[in-house]
């Protein structure tokens, strides 16, 4: 419970950090990697996305929770600090609530080309 509330303090003091080797970044470029391949895979749309539904999530558990351990075996705190790292990076919810107080100020002022750009920070996806 510590490291949640350590990441939740942290998340709202700093935001969201952007950089190339951020967790949500990486298994962001992870699925559009596997969802390639899945689909070359599976004549099935559907069979391709389920799969990736199960596999990315349980993959990312198996890999943190891995790192976890290794680092209690190091060391108790450095446990700690990294389950603070992960849970920090997968927050986000200053960072949300900002890119969607600018979506709301956009679609107020009826500037939708500008609330449709600020969407697509929201959402992860090109404008």
């Amino acid at each position: 419970m510590f490291e949640l509330f350590t990441a939740f303090v942290l998340d709202r003091i700093f935001g969201d950090p952007v950089y190339d080797w951020h967790p949500v970044r990486l298994i962001g470029g992870w699925i559009t990697k596997t969802e390639k391949w899945l689909r070359a895979c599976f004549s099935g749309e559907r069979t391709a996305g389920l799969i990736q539904a199960v596999l990315i999530p349980l993959t990312t558990w198996v890999f943190v929770s891995f790192l976890c351990e290794a680092a209690f075996q190091i060391h108790p705190v450095l446990k700690s600090v990294i389950t603070i790292y992960f849970l920090y990076s997968a927050i986000a919810v200053k960072d949300l609530r900002d890119e969607a107080r600018r979506v709301y100020a956009a679609i107020t002022k009826r500037k939708l080309e500008a609330a449709r750009k600020n969407l697509s920070r929201l959402v992860g996806a090109p404008p």
